[in-house]
């Protein structure tokens, strides 16, 4: 039997940590980061903290969290945010 289960809540970034770092010694816990813009400031802490993204919205973006990715983790897995209608009021890659 599988078991899966999710979880999601809005915190601040110092909250997460502290959750994550109680939470360290569950195996099969992975991390995604849903919605909202990342600052390219923030780049390096997302990269080193979760396992998933929802919100790539740049080129520029997706190699700042390549390059702060550590070598022991796996690779960061993305969902890349698309500006389909090209609205400059929008946010998203292209």
């Amino acid at each position: 039997m599988i078991w899966e289960s999710t979880a999601s809540e809005r915190v601040t970034y110092r909250k997460l940590r502290k959750k994550m770092e109680l939470l360290a010694d569950l195996p099969d816990l992975h991390w995604e980061m849903v919605g909202g813009h990342i600052q390219s400031r923030k780049a390096k802490d997302v990269a080193k903290s979760f396992d998933r993204i929802h919100s790539l919205d740049s080129i520029k973006l997706a190699d700042l969290l390549s390059k702060h990715r550590p070598d022991n983790l796996d690779l960061l897995e993305a969902y890349l945010e698309v500006n389909l209608a090209g609205e400059a009021s929008k946010g998203g890659a292209f």
